[in-house]
Parts: C-alpha cells; sequence; structure tokens
C-alpha cells in the first residue's frame, strides 16, 4: 500500500473520530470537557427537552444540573467494549 492510495471504509465515522479527537486532545487543541458550540458555533443555542403535557412539549437551554461530566475512563472503556476489572485486594 502506498501514502495516496484510496480504499473504502464502512461504519468506521466514530473510531476515526474518536481517534482524531484524541489526537487533538493530546496536543492541547482541544478539550472534551468544552462546550460542543465553542468549536461547531453552528450548535450554539441548542435546547433539549424538558417536559411534556399533552401534545405540548416544552424545551429549554440545558443548565448546569444537566452536565454530569464522566471520567476519560469510562467512556473509553465504553468505546472499546471492555468490562471493568474487578478490583483487587491485598491478603
Amino acid at each position: 500500500m502506498t501514502t495516496d492510495s484510496i480504499f473504502k471504509i464502512a461504519s468506521m465515522t466514530k473510531p476515526i473520530t474518536a481517534a482524531a479527537v484524541m489526537i487533538l486532545a493530546e496536543e492541547g487543541q482541544l478539550s472534551p470537557v468544552d462546550p460542543v458550540e465553542r468549536y461547531l458555533p453552528e450548535f450554539r443555542g441548542q435546547k433539549m427537552y424538558l417536559s411534556r403535557e399533552g401534545d405540548k412539549v416544552t424545551l429549554g437551554p440545558p443548565s448546569a444540573r444537566d452536565y454530569h461530566p464522566r471520567p476519560a475512563h469510562t467512556h473509553i472503556r465504553h468505546a472499546l467494549a471492555a468490562a471493568p476489572r474487578a478490583s483487587k485486594t491485598s491478603s
């Protein structure tokens, strides 16, 4: 294979995007905890589902209480579909 070879990749958007994000984060050009609109201004002003009463749906901006950051290892474990390790106890 040469550096300019073209080949088909199917269903690889998420892994390639994840690898690109990890590279950018490692280089300090992107932070995974930043709001998405910092990098994609088109997403500014997004609203989320708040409630529903009959046919009326209420949307509103997400609040700080709606944001639940998780440690990076949680996302990596999910992405790799690895089972959590059992903790070792010293005896």
